[in-house]
């Protein structure tokens, strides 16, 4: 069994290094859009330009680029009993020239800490340090950014799960136990429907029905509650409907409110694909021979 686990750890670790790999690669790929072109290449000398390789990490060769970026490492010359070694290897090209290509000045080991100081590169994903965030929240650590993210996503992705387990479930085993009925035939339709239907599409038809048409509808149903759509919660009170008290911004309800229909969604959705597993799998059970012979004996 050990030996077992300890392979299988192994081939983890193979599969997520390669994945890391053909990932950073194909985003290696897109970085040329960043590097001045055209009319705007003649306007850039080439000081500016290793400027703005070193501050993507461009002047690197691709293997030691791919090696900051997993663990960080190289980030200076190998220091042994106060000896530096290895300080005149070169890992990249600091200045290229574009036409004809050569490279006018090697970036060395020892130039690490000159071009690259450590509050500008990253300490390696393996570390925790994903760099800084160049799309949302521009310049924010992005591991702060997903770290802000992290809770509404483990709370839309526990609570869909909890739900879909405690529907899916039973409502399998029931179509399983009395195949071919009315219910079987109801579950099975709902559920090529759900397992069809984008978890997408079907969020804006929540959004179009439960929070767009009751503000058209306000004068001829204004009971008719409108539920609040996006945000975490809301930014200021507001009023589900005339008949119940004004919601609280950053209340309890006011967040369960806002949780209710990407709940709905995600439940919905995984509901299908739950009762459809357990479905075919207590129909698998019910057809052994153990189950025949129970049920001869009675």
């Amino acid at each position: 069994m050990a030996a077992y686990l300890i392979r299988r750890v192994f081939q983890m670790l193979v599969v997520l290094f390669f994945t890391a790999l053909a990932t950073y690669l194909l985003l290696s790929l897109t970085t040329d859009g960043i590097l001045p072109g055209g009319e705007n290449q003649h306007k850039t000398t080439p000081q500016e330009i290793a400027l703005i390789r070193a501050k993507y990490e461009l002047d690197f060769y691709f293997p030691f680029r791919f090696a900051r970026w997993l663990t960080g490492l190289p980030n200076g010359p190998i220091v042994i009993g106060g000896q530096e070694w290895f300080s005149n290897v070169a890992l990249g090209c600091y200045i290229e020239r574009a036409d004809p290509p050569i490279c006018d000045q090697y970036l060395y080991l020892k130039d690490i800490p000159k071009y690259h100081p450590d509050v500008k590169s990253s300490k390696g994903v393996i570390r925790g340090d994903f760099g800084l965030s160049s799309g949302i929240s521009k310049g924010r650590p992005a591991w702060e950014v997903i770290q802000s993210r992290l809770r509404p996503t483990l709370e839309l992705s526990i609570l869909s799960l909890v739900f879909s387990l405690l529907i899916g479930i039973p409502m399998g085993i029931y179509s399983a136990v009395n195949q071919y009925s009315r219910f079987d035939y109801f579950s099975t339709t709902l559920a090529f429907i759900g397992t069809s239907m984008p978890s997408f599409f079907f969020a804006l038809l929540m959004i179009l029905v439960f929070s767009v048409m009751p503000i058209f509808w306000k004068d001829a149903l204004p009971w008719l509650p409108r539920m609040p759509s996006g945000s975490y919660v809301a930014a200021r009170d507001y009023d589900i409907a005339s008949w119940l008290p004004s919601i609280q911004a950053g209340s309890t309800i006011d967040h369960l409110l806002h949780l209710l229909m990407p709940v709905t969604v995600l439940t919905v959705i995984s509901v299908a694909g739950w009762s459809r597993f357990v479905r075919t799998s207590m129909l698998e059970v019910l057809r052994q021979d153990y189950v025949r012979t129970a049920r001869a004996k009675g």
